[in-house]
């Protein structure tokens, strides 16, 4: 399988949303002006109609007529949905996205439990297998998905990424990595993390305990590596937070400011992929 994210090689910029704070996130309008910039890395989030049509946007709800009344996207059909486009393109089907953006890398996160069909379905009529990551907080959808579209590039669902966490924590405690565990050869490419996370960590007695740890950790980068996994980090858009980042070994931010971000590391003198 062809890599979608490369390991060592030279950090990514991905732009969460379309550049969720230069453009008006999730629309054509950004995914428009982004790539016109030079990007072709972008990170989107995948719902689906009440008829199977996966749309681009990030809650599951939207404002109806008059921005009182909130709408569950999996209750409207497409052509109710559609109605509430706006002149920017918010709210486009994913199919006309993909289709429209031909060069263009998206890590495709499927936001809910009936997004996962209509968003395999998409990718196959698009053909588009190549130039995706399919992402989802939940390890189920996930797997559901990789049986949907074999062959595709996916990143880990949140228990999974707690598992590496503790794994590379506690090296020495038998934290099971096989037979389940996501490695490359099994389309999995990417640990997408936030800087920190809520997990359970093993106590003196033997017991879990839940707290806030640091998972974007040298340690974690190393043993991800080592898994075959590059490790992108979410949502940074701070420069110096970034670039910390980088200097223990990320391969990618993900960040609302994709254009503030390239011009802050091309000043420093960082080479970066975008």
């Amino acid at each position: 399988m062809a890599r979608v994210y490369n390991i060592g090689s030279q950090p990514v910029i991905i732009a969460h949303r379309g550049g969720a704070a230069e453009f008006t996130e999730n629309s054509i309008e950004a995914f428009q002006h982004t790539v016109a910039q030079g990007f072709r890395f972008i990170e989107s989030d995948v719902h689906a109609t009440r008829d199977g049509i996966p749309v681009i946007h990030h809650d599951p709800v939207i404002r109806g007529e008059g921005g009182a009344e909130l709408l569950a996207i999996n209750t409207l059909t497409w052509k109710e949905l559609e109605r509430f486009q706006d002149s920017d393109g918010t709210l486009p089907r994913l199919e006309d996205v993909l289709d429209a953006f031909p060069d263009v890398v998206f890590n495709l996160d499927a936001k809910s439990d009936e997004a996962v069909e209509p968003l395999a379905r998409a990718i196959r009529r698009t053909s588009c297998e190549k130039r995706v990551c399919l992402a989802s907080f939940k390890q189920k959808r996930i797997d559901q998905m990789r049986a949907l579209v074999p062959g595709v590039a996916f990143s880990l669902g949140t228990s999974e990424v707690a598992r590496l966490v503790l794994r590379s924590k506690f090296p020495r405690r038998k934290t099971d990595l096989s037979p389940r565990f996501p490695h490359p050869d099994r389309g999995f490419q990417a640990l997408q993390i936030p800087v920190d996370m809520r997990i359970a960590v093993p106590g003196k007695l033997g017991e879990y305990i839940y707290t806030t740890v640091k998972v974007a950790t040298p340690e974690l980068v190393r043993f991800a590596h080592a898994q075959g996994l590059a490790v992108h980090v979410w949502t940074i858009n701070s420069e110096r937070e970034a670039q910390g980042l980088i200097d223990i070994g990320v391969d990618g931010i993900i960040t609302d400011i994709p254009i503030k971000m390239r011009t802050h590391f091309l000043d420093s003198g960082v080479e970066i992929d975008y």
